[in-house]
């Protein structure tokens, strides 16, 4: 099975593979007050209508993935206009539990070899 392109506009902005809405940003399109992602409404509604239920956000600067159900965006999200369209917003404070996070993981420590 192959990826289904998401767009807003003409612009691809992730993509549909499986039941999973995949994309991936930089840490300046995270919200900061409050820090939250936001997405495209329409993108949510394409994502939707190509199969997805799980919405995919892996941040490449902090290679930190996020990931939830598109039901719980519009359940426990808020709307957004700040001029790019109306977006839904899902907080990303993690004691709120809203999203599944994965960490990098964190790269061995340079060991000092003993010269015999």
């Amino acid at each position: 099975m192959s990826a289904i392109p998401i767009y807003v506009g003409s612009k691809v902005v992730g993509s549909v593979l499986n039941d999973t809405f995949r994309k991936t940003i930089h840490e300046k399109h995270v919200l900061q007050r409050p820090r939250a992602l936001a997405f495209d409404d329409s993108t949510l509604r394409a994502a939707k209508a190509a199969g997805a239920r799980i919405v995919e956000v892996t941040n490449l600067d902090t290679k930190i993935t996020y990931r939830a159900p598109i039901d719980r965006l519009y359940d426990l999200g808020f709307k957004v206009e700040r001029g790019y369209g109306k977006q839904i917003a899902m907080l990303l404070d993690e004691s709120l539990g809203y999203w599944e996070v994965t960490f990098p993981p964190k790269k061995a420590s340079p060991v000092q070899l003993l010269l015999l």
